[in-house]
């Protein structure tokens, strides 16, 4: 599935978005075919529910490494 953030979106949680390793992604359901996405409506962090539940200070050393789908 598909996660689509418009650039309305994206321009009001552009520090989430560059900043943050671990986002709730808020929105509505869309299928267009065999097409299945999201469409972002909001974003969240995560990053403090994650240090406390790994019980480190900086979240990113307490999450896997990241699959970037063939991006580097």
């Amino acid at each position: 599935m598909n996660l689509v953030i418009p650039p309305e979106v994206y321009e009001r949680f552009r520090p989430l978005v560059r900043g943050e390793p671990l986002l709730l992604a808020r929105g509505w359901f869309e299928r267009f075919e065999r097409n299945r996405n999201v469409i972002v409506g909001e974003l969240v962090t995560l990053a403090p529910l994650a240090r406390q539940a790994a019980g480190e200070a900086e979240v990113r050393s307490a999450l896997p490494e990241a699959h970037h789908f063939g991006h580097r």
